[in-house]
């Protein structure tokens, strides 16, 4: 608009002196080639200039009606853009994001005032500028202490100085963080907790199968020596018993090798009427003294 406006105002000056010099071209045209009187002369200089600058000034009110339009084109526009920029601040006020401009040498030009909030009066110590990243997670200090901000810069320019620069939006995630090293503690915790119980089962059950194999051998020494049925009953449930416990011991192995990952099954026969019985033999002595 300012160049358009430079333009006809440079026009305007070489019309004036363009019309000067035609209206002197026409007189002496007039006295020398028609053999008009120099007033005849004047006469018609002043028909053609006058005829000429209708013409001009049409042109140059068309001109002016294009450069109206363009200019009011411009003004909304503008309006559009700075409605744009102040929803965008507004939006970011109202998450409490940061927001600020700088230039390319890394210099703070404009920010708002959640930025002054936190950085007011301290040695400002932003993140270098990357536009090669999007956003990313960054540790700012602030008058607040340490904090984390999820970080983006953008190239963008300056609405008061008009050169281009970096805009950049953080928001406070210090909160998040906190609660992802909450979680990864916990985690960690957890896991070093069933480690710690898998151990233990592995241990104990190593160490309660000794003794019980001794039982075990002593219940087949007693097997070979002469003994009465009643005897013998009361040994075949010792023997029950005990591999009962052995395999209870195998379960709290397998419950220690299934949360490492390391437990396989295998499918085997099975007699269903003597483990029936072993059952019933195990349970006898509890139910009798129940009645």
């Amino acid at each position: 608009a300012r160049r358009i406006a430079t333009t006809l105002r440079q026009s305007s000056r070489t019309w004036v002196a363009g019309m000067g010099v035609l209206a002197i071209f026409l007189a002496f045209f007039g006295l020398l080639q028609l053999g008009m009187s120099l007033w005849q002369a004047a006469a018609v200089a002043l028909i053609a200039v006058v005829l000429v600058q209708q013409g001009v000034i049409h042109t140059m009110g068309e001109v002016n009606a294009s450069l109206a339009d363009r200019l009011e084109g411009l003004e909304d526009r503008s309006w559009e853009i700075r409605e744009s920029e102040q929803l965008h601040r507004s939006v970011a006020a109202a998450f409490g994001d940061v927001l600020l401009q700088r230039d390319h040498d890394g210099n703070v030009r404009h920010a708002n005032d959640t930025f002054m909030s936190l950085f007011s009066g301290e040695q400002i110590a932003l993140p270098p500028i990357d536009l090669e990243i999007g956003t990313r997670d960054v540790l700012v200090e602030t008058a607040q202490g340490q904090r984390w901000f999820a970080w983006r810069d953008l190239p963008a320019r300056d609405l008061q100085s008009g050169t281009m620069g970096i805009r950049s939006v953080a928001r406070d995630i210090t909160s998040r963080k906190s609660h992802e090293h909450e979680l990864a503690s916990a985690a960690a915790a957890a896991q070093a907790a069933s480690e710690a119980k898998s151990r233990f089962l592995a241990t104990i059950s190593h160490e309660v199968r000794t003794p019980l194999n001794g039982i075990k051998g002593v219940a087949q020494l007693l097997a070979r020596t002469p003994l009465d049925a009643t005897q013998r009953d009361h040994l075949a449930i010792l023997k029950t018993s005990g591999d009962t416990l052995l395999a209870l011991i195998e379960d709290l192995l397998d419950t220690a090798r299934m949360e490492q990952g390391d437990l396989s099954i295998q499918a085997e026969p099975v007699e269903v009427e003597q483990l029936v019985e072993g059952v019933a033999a195990m349970m006898a002595s509890r139910a009798a003294s129940k009645n």
